[in-house]
This record gives structure tokens, sequence and C-alpha cells, in this order.
């Protein structure tokens, strides 16, 4: 599988998350979930990754997991406060801020059809965010989850060249799961339901375990501009489970823009590979 599929599945997984994020809000404070999310997560990759964490991928690992926690943080909080589509639109922009940090840190040069694909993405990404009007607290808060998924974003792309990719994505997670052992300490416990229980291994295990392996082996055969504009495709999953699951939908514009972020993954296929 090429790059572009291994991310494209990522984002599918990301994107059923949003709407049982939401409905899991119902039921669980968002930092005591994420303490569930990771607890589980980690547990589940723990026997994958013993025998493949090496010396050399600890300060990676703690570099890009805390700026993976601060985006999960922003992200889940935000939720809270904004729709479900509304959340899947506006954290993918990290795919305008991760090839920007990766020119900033690491000096990433970005090819011509690059640049356009991700002005494509970018048009469709606010052509989906423009219909609905009034811009809400969470939007505000789920912006700096876009930025710290960014960095991360740009931080993968420099490390996962010579890091298995289970062995750097179980790192990442294990350090979000220790910046939330504070959680049963501060937040009261749930009572037990199917829709908590669900959106809580679904999450954990496909749209954290599963999907950050994805994301590392995936970034690791292309550029930043050209993995970003793959990343878009998240916003349309979160559009498209939102509506299914939940009853979101969007006006004729932000059908538009979910085209053109369709149109932004072909051209990433032809020129985001480094």
């Amino acid at each position: 599988m090429r790059g572009e599929g291994y991310l494209l599945a990522a984002c599918a997984i990301w994107g059923l998350t949003f709407p049982l994020m939401k409905i899991a809000l119902q039921y669980v404070d968002p930092y005591l979930f994420l303490f569930y999310r990771f607890g589980v997560a980690t547990a589940a990759l723990l026997p994958f990754a013993v025998q493949r964490v090496r010396r050399d991928m600890v300060m990676p690992g703690v570099i890009t997991g805390i700026f993976l926690f601060l985006g999960y943080f922003f992200q889940i909080v935000g939720l809270r406060y904004t729709l479900s589509t509304n959340s899947g639109l506006i954290t993918s922009l990290y795919v305008v801020f991760g090839p920007l940090f990766s020119y900033v840190l690491f000096r990433e040069k970005v090819r011509g059809a690059e640049y356009v694909a991700l002005g494509v993405a970018f048009t469709g990404v606010a052509l989906l965010s423009l219909p609905g009007g009034d811009v809400r607290v969470g939007d505000l808060i789920t912006l700096l989850c876009a930025v710290s998924y960014g960095v991360q974003v740009a931080l993968i792309y420099r490390y996962s060249r010579n890091i298995d990719p289970v062995g750097l994505a179980f790192l990442q997670i294990a350090v979000v799961f220790a910046f939330t052992l504070a959680a049963p300490f501060v937040s009261s416990p749930p009572l037990p339901s199917t829709p908590l229980i669900t959106a809580i291994l679904y999450t954990s295990l496909g749209g954290t375990a599963f999907a950050l392996v994805l994301q590392v082996k995936g970034q690791s055969a292309l550029s930043t501009p050209g993995a970003s504009t793959v990343f878009t495709s998240e916003a349309f999953f979160a559009m498209l489970f939102s509506y299914a699951v939940l009853g979101e939908t969007l006006s004729p514009i932000g059908y538009a823009g979910a085209a053109l972020i369709l149109i932004s993954i072909v051209t990433a296929s032809a020129f985001g590979r480094s």
C-alpha cells in the first residue's frame, strides 16, 4: 500500500471518532475520556511495541507525544462546545499548519504542485466551514488543536524515516496517557453505558493505536505537504460520519468544499511522494 493509502485509511478511521466522541461527552468529562482512550490504546500496543522501542526513540516519542496530547486535549474540550462537523473541519486545518511548521523547523522544501494541492485543500476546508454562521467558543479552542497537530505532523515527518512506526506510535500514545493519569482523581467516574463503552473502544483501538501506526507509516513515504493534503480528507469523513451518526448536514457550498478536498487528494497522490 502506498503512503497515501495508509493516511487515507487513518483519516477514515479518525472521521468516525468525531461523532462518537460527541456522544461520549454526554456521559463523561473530556479529560477522563482521554484517560480511558489512551489507557486502553497504550495497553493494546504494549505487546507489539515492547521489542521495538529503542533508546534513540524516546526523545522523539516524548516531543511528538506532548503535541499529540495538546491536540487531543483541545479537540475534545472544543468538541463539547461545537458541532461534530465543525470540530472535524477546523481540526483539519492542520493541513495548513503542518507544512508551515515543517518549513520553519526543518526547512523542508515545498514543490509548486504541492502548493497547488494544499491551496485546493484549504479552499475546500474553507467552503466546508463557511455555512453555519456564528463562531463558537468551541471552534476557537479547536483551532488550537489544529495548531498542535500541525507541529506533530511536522515532527512525524522529521522522525518517521528511521524509526519503527509501531514503536514511535506507542511512545506518543504512552506520553498522552501519562498526561491524563490525574484524571481519575479530579473527575467523577461515569456510569457504564453502551454508547460510552463503544466510543472508548473504537477511539482507543481504532482511532488511536491502529490509526497512529498508519500515520507514521504513511508519512514515512511522503513529504509533509503531500501528507497534509491527504489529511484534509479527515474533514470529509468527519462530515460524512457526523451526518450518518448524528444527522448533521451541510449546505450546497459545504458539499462543494468536500468535492475540492477529494480533488486535492488526487493531486497529493500524483505529486506528494518524496
